[in-house]
């Protein structure tokens, strides 16, 4: 998605995560000008485990949800 913003022309790309592993954030910081992270924990097991429900979707949810946001 943040190459595909600065592609499309942004001035500036910033991403904004909740949590995830620190070598995910170096990456990200390779495609953006910003990353922005609450917290990077060592080890990282799961972004699941840092939220009370993290509930799984299927492919079909997935569709949906794009579906209904494009309108």
């Amino acid at each position: 998605a943040a190459r595909w913003v600065r592609a499309s022309g942004a001035a500036r790309t910033v991403i904004a995560v909740p949590v995830g592993p620190v070598e995910s954030m170096r990456r990200l910081a390779r495609e953006a000008d910003e990353v922005v992270f609450v917290d990077a924990p060592e080890p990282f097991f799961a972004v699941g485990q840092w939220y009370e429900r993290f509930d799984q979707l299927g492919d079909e949810d997935v569709v949906r949800l794009l579906a209904t946001a494009r309108t």
